[in-house]
């Protein structure tokens, strides 16, 4: 029985794997990736927590999860080793009858209306800022801030101003027509995604498996 435990722990069907994650993975990527991992290892306890990039990262470095999922940065310090995984559009969405809805239009006409700001801190927060800075125009009003992306939508939904969000935050609602996209001239921005391990440290095989399951998926 103890031979057979090593050879289950040494080919990873059973065993933990910790994995932190910010919101954007957590709730829109690792699910099928998790899903399909547990199909193959129905014996490994997963342990996933959700949190801000810093706190991520540190829960990382301090060996309190074996791999990290990280949304809004590609630079890291010399203690993580990254991969970029993909990039996610990045949105200004409106409720569906706005008069912007579904339009052409330019970074300054959209930037007069009233905004629902995520708080301070957050990535599409912090894009904005730097796009409005970058083209030499006056940041937006800020109508709200709210903590929280559910709430976020929510708010404009129900028809109150503009948000910047990622399209993977809001694609069932712009498909559902609850919301619509605005088109803004000239101007393309990404959140990218990346993996994140520590350097020069060797992963359990857990954390291998589920890597594995993670660059043979074709559905990004």
């Amino acid at each position: 029985e103890v031979e057979d435990f090593i050879n289950h722990y040494k080919n990873g069907s059973v065993g933990k794997l910790r994995i932190v994650a910010t919101y954007l993975p957590a709730n829109f990527v690792l699910p099928k990736w998790i899903c399909r991992y547990k199909q193959k290892h129905p014996n490994v306890e997963v342990e996933l927590t959700t949190t801000n990039s810093r706190r991520a990262i540190e829960q990382l470095i301090n060996y309190e999860a074996e791999v990290a999922f990280i949304g809004g940065r590609k630079e890291f310090n010399l203690l993580i080793s990254s991969t970029d995984l993909f990039e996610d559009d990045m949105l200004f969405v409106v409720h569906k009858d706005h008069k912007f809805a579904s339009k052409n239009i330019t970074l300054a006409e959209i930037v007069k209306e009233p905004f629902v700001f995520r708080e301070e801190g957050s990535f599409s927060r912090e894009q904005l800022v730097s796009l409005c800075k970058m083209n030499n125009i006056q940041e937006p009003i800020v109508g709200l801030q709210i903590n929280g992306l559910n709430e976020t939508i929510r708010t404009v939904i129900e028809g109150y101003g503009v948000t910047f969000v990622s399209s993977l935050e809001v694609k069932e609602y712009i498909e559902r027509g609850e919301l619509a996209k605005v088109n803004i001239d000239g101007i393309k921005l990404k959140n990218p995604i990346s993996l994140c391990t520590r350097k020069n440290d060797t992963l359990l095989q857990p954390a291998h498996n589920l890597l594995e399951v993670v660059f043979n998926h074709d559905d990004t």
